[in-house]
């Protein structure tokens, strides 16, 4: 369930919601939610807890399933892998400085905040030397944030 939840989510909240089809994506959440209560009425009094599992995982499929179906042909794998092989070298170059960071004798609380501060760090640096588009989006959430607080909103 995992998997098949984490792709929903990826779909759902990173593409959906930003291309505009948030609409959408709340039907098949809906869709989702209706055939999790309808799966569990059915399941649980015989399976109990593996019942509501199968439920769950089914209902998830079916989600994930939507959302493929009906992003197939503006979402392809060319353009998944265009427009995340930045921030995936740079997640691998993180996750290498975070397993070398076990290397040195540090204390447990230090070594937390030497593994999320470089960790952070480097993740951004790799962004920046990629020159990933997100990067260029960090300015305008800072202007956007300060012009919010300048009328006196949060």
């Amino acid at each position: 369930i995992i998997v098949v939840t984490a792709l929903s989510f990826l779909l759902g909240g990173l593409y959906y919601t930003p291309v505009g089809r948030r609409k959408e994506s709340t039907k098949y959440l809906i869709i989702g939610s209706v055939c999790t209560l309808v799966l569990n009425l059915i399941f649980i009094p015989f399976l109990q807890a593996n019942g509501a599992a199968i439920a769950s995982l089914i209902a998830e499929i079916i989600i994930t399933a939507l959302y493929i179906f009906n992003c197939r042909k503006m979402l392809t794998i060319g353009k998944i892998i265009k427009s995340v092989w930045k921030k995936l070298i740079a997640g691998v170059v993180m996750l290498a400085y975070l397993f070398a960071s076990y290397l040195f004798p540090l204390d447990t609380y230090l070594l937390l905040a030497v593994q999320f501060f470089g960790g952070v760090l480097i993740y951004f640096l790799v962004l920046l030397i990629t020159r990933d588009s997100c990067i260029k989006e960090v300015p305008k959430l800072f202007k956007k944030q300060q012009g919010e607080d300048a009328h006196g909103q949060s």
